[in-house]
């Protein structure tokens, strides 16, 4: 018994997709239509982006950026300044409009962190830049009051600071007159004038050191590098066109998958009908002859 072997030709597919023509052509324009019409029936998406920097206090954050995405995106934050802003969305779907990050600075000790990415979508660019604004704001009023408190307290230390170092300013330069007066009246011995002098020379070295210290801390609480109250880094903007949906990404993608479709459509109906294995073995009966 001779072992046959069936191969299709170049001419075969082209019989077979001729034989399946109105399958072939309307598997892809079927699909190529459906996804226009669906495409065309989803809403237009306008999506902001914004950001927001974590203020800090002589270079200590006010809070934890992971805290403050979490609560901006909670159901308990959003209800109430969509309602604000006139937008009657489920807490459900609200949490579907707004995503919040935190954004990540990779360095060589350890990642940072001190900005937030808000991203608002919805069918109305006014809307999602109001929203955007709304949940960035509701943070930077709540963390200024954190941030005043802070800034208060150590505004208050570094005045008790200051005045400290200008009391003992004044005690050294009585101290020196003081020295003086027993140096000119010879009331007091060399050793004596040595003690005293040696301890006006280590009040100024001690004041020396607050002086440097009270700078330091000058520095950091009147410096942005060091002190700020949080803001809004990156405002978000109405876009002028919507950002999605992408419809002909859609199209292009559901004409690629009617061919997909088609084909695998085509080899089922042929396989179960037997035109493939029956033409080429007809074929090969034509060569061989009687």
């Amino acid at each position: 018994m001779t072992d046959v072997r069936t191969e299709l030709t170049p001419g075969d597919l082209y019989r077979v997709l001729k034989r399946r023509i109105k399958v072939v052509v309307a598997i892809p324009v079927i699909c190529a239509v459906a996804a226009a019409l669906f495409s065309l029936a989803m809403k237009e998406k306008y999506e902001v982006e914004g950001a927001l920097e974590i203020g800090r206090v002589m270079d200590v954050p006010l809070d934890s950026p992971v805290t403050v995405a979490y609560r901006m995106s909670a159901v308990s934050t959003l209800v109430p300044i969509a309602r604000s802003l006139g937008l009657n969305k489920k807490p459900g779907q609200l949490r579907g409009l707004v995503t919040v990050e935190p954004v990540y600075i990779l360095t060589k000790e350890r990642a940072l962190t001190r900005f937030i990415r808000v991203n608002v979508s919805t069918d109305d660019a006014g809307t999602s830049a109001a929203l955007a604004r709304a949940l960035m704001n509701s943070i930077v009023a709540e963390h200024y009051v954190t941030y005043k408190k802070a800034w208060d307290l150590n505004a208050a230390e570094v005045k008790r600071s200051d005045d400290g170092i200008a009391d003992l300013e004044r005690q050294v330069v009585e101290d020196r007159a003081r020295l003086d007066e027993l140096v000119r009246t010879g009331r007091a011995g060399q050793v004596e004038i040595a003690y005293f002098a040696t301890y006006i020379a280590d009040k100024e070295t001690y004041i020396l050191r607050l002086r440097e210290k009270a700078w330091d801390l000058k520095q950091k609480l009147y410096m942005e590098v060091y002190t700020r109250p949080t803001r809004i880094a990156v405002v978000p903007t109405a876009p002028q066109y919507p950002t999605g949906p992408h419809r002909v990404r859609v199209v292009a993608l559901a004409f690629f998958v009617s061919l997909l479709l088609t084909a695998v459509t085509v080899f089922i109906a042929e396989r179960l009908n037997g035109g493939l294995r029956g033409e080429s073995r007809n074929q090969i009966g034509d060569k061989e002859g009687p």
